[in-house]
């Protein structure tokens, strides 16, 4: 059950990444002088669905979820960062 949900919120997490890769192609802003950090970038969040894969299949589920909450926990914590801001209403000056 824990996998799953980790596994849909890295889902999204690749969701985002993938629709600001195209976004940045469309608009220029992805060239020549940084693609190479978008296709590492694309290439390890593809690297951990399928190592995560890979471990689960081999009934090493514990290992699966540590690849998960990789990616996972950063998005986490800024989830529970937006909506403190959004309860709280903070002053920013």
């Amino acid at each position: 059950m824990f996998y799953r949900l980790l596994l849909i919120l890295d889902v999204l997490v690749a969701a985002v990444l993938v629709g600001f890769f195209f976004w940045g192609l469309t608009d220029g802003s992805i060239g020549a002088d940084n693609i190479l950090l978008w296709l590492v970038l694309l290439a390890m969040t593809a690297g951990l669905f399928f190592g995560a894969t890979r471990l689960r299949a081999r009934g090493q589920e514990a290992a699966a979820v540590a690849l998960l909450v990789i990616l996972a926990l950063p998005a986490f914590l800024f989830a529970l960062f937006a909506l403190a801001v959004l309860i709280a209403q903070p002053r920013w000056n």
